[in-house]
C-alpha cells in the first residue's frame, strides 16, 4: 500500500500553545504533529505532545543559534479516529508565536513507521536550503522549515505543501514527497536564520498469500489421496 496523506490541520498561537482539534481520517494508520515556534535568544523545546491524551513519540528538532527559530516532528501510530484534542506542551513559552501542523498518513509501517531522519539548523543563510535524506524505495520524506522574516516560500520539486504561512514574523512550511533524496525550499530576499527537519516515514510491506495450484488442492483436500490416507 502506498503511503498517502488525508487530513491536514494547522493551528496557530500568539505565545505557549495549548490544544486543538485535528479530525484523524477513519483509514489514517500514522498521526504526525510539526510544532514550529519562534523565541528571542533562548532555547525552546517540545517537552510533550497528546493526541486524544496519548503520548506521542519524538523523532528530531533543530534549533537556530542566537535567535531561535525551533521545528520538530513527532509521531503516533494508530491514533483514535474522529475529532480530538492535539496537545502540545513546551519547556518555555514562544515569544512571539508558534504554529502547529498534524498530518493524518495511511500506508505506513506501524511497527517501524520512522527510518532515516536529518536536519539543518542556520543563523544567516541565503536561499536556497537544502536538506539531503537517504530513504528505501516506497517511503515519504516529511519536512518542516522554518525561517526568520516574511518572505515569500517555494517548496521544491515535486514537494507536496501541507502549510505554508507567515506569523508571528517567521514564515512556516510543511511539505511531503515520495522517494525524496533532499527536501528543499527558495526564498525570498537575502540570508536569514532558519531550522529544517525532515524524517523519513516509512511504508507498510504487504504480505501476499500464494494462491494454491489446482492440482494441488485437490490432492491435499480432503477427497483426495492425501486426505483419504491421513483419514
Amino acid at each position: 500500500m502506498a503511503i498517502t496523506a488525508g487530513n491536514v490541520s494547522t493551528e496557530t498561537y500568539a505565545n505557549s500553545a495549548t490544544s486543538y482539534t485535528h479530525v484523524h481520517n477513519n483509514n489514517g494508520t500514522v498521526l504526525v504533529v510539526l510544532p514550529m515556534s519562534y523565541i528571542d535568544g533562548s532555547t525552546i523545546s517540545v517537552s510533550g505532545i497528546t493526541y486524544n491524551g496519548v503520548a506521542m513519540t519524538h523523532v528530531i528538532d533543530d534549533t537556530s543559534t542566537s535567535v531561535s527559530d525551533h521545528a520538530e516532528i513527532w509521531v503516533l501510530t494508530t491514533p483514535a479516529n474522529g475529532s480530538n484534542n492535539v496537545v502540545v506542551t513546551y519547556n518555555t513559552a514562544p515569544s512571539f508565536g508558534a504554529i502547529i501542523t498534524a498530518v493524518s498518513y495511511t500506508g505506513v509501517d506501524l511497527t517501524t513507521p520512522i527510518g532515516a531522519t536529518a536536519q539543518a539548523a542556520s543563523d544567516s543563510q541565503a536561499s536556497p536550503v537544502s536538506t539531503s535524506i537517504t530513504m528505501a524505495s516506497g517511503s515519504v520524506a516529511i519536512s518542516g522549515f522554518i525561517l526568520g522574516g516574511n518572505p515569500t516560500v517555494t517548496p521544491g520539486s515535486g514537494q507536496n505543501s501541507r502549510t505554508n504561512a507567515d506569523w508571528g514574523g517567521e514564515h512556516y512550511a510543511v511539505t511531503d514527497k515520495g522517494d525524496a533524496t533532499a527536501m528543499s525550499y527558495t526564498y525570498t530576499g537575502g540570508a536569514v536564520r532558519y531550522a529544517h527537519v525532515v524524517a523519513e516515514l516509512l511504508q507498510a510491506v504487504s504480505v501476499t498469500v500464494p494462491q494454491m495450484q489446482p492440482g494441488l488442492q485437490q490432492l491435499l483436500g480432503s477427497g483426495g489421496m492425501v486426505g483419504r490416507i491421513l483419514r
